[in-house]
């Protein structure tokens, strides 16, 4: 059992302080839900260094333990 098992987090944050924060939240145990805008993604996806998959290394390790959803609100 960890700290924040049963703990749900909606993670509407971009870059890096927030996506940080909430990787942390995940790393307790939370159930972190990662919304996205559609066709752009977090700006995170495209910063640094990019891996053969098309991922950059920051956006891979700031988004581990995380479900992500894309989200039109139009």
């Amino acid at each position: 059992m960890q700290p924040l098992d049963n703990i749900r987090i909606l993670d509407v944050s971009s870059f890096l302080a927030g996506p940080f924060c909430t990787t942390q939240l995940a790393e307790f145990g939370a159930d972190v839900l990662k919304v996205e805008l559609p066709n752009i993604g977090d700006a995170l996806r495209r910063f640094g260094t990019i891996t053969e998959n098309g991922d950059s290394l920051p956006w891979l390790s700031e988004c581990r333990n995380k479900k992500s959803i894309t989200l039109d609100m139009r």
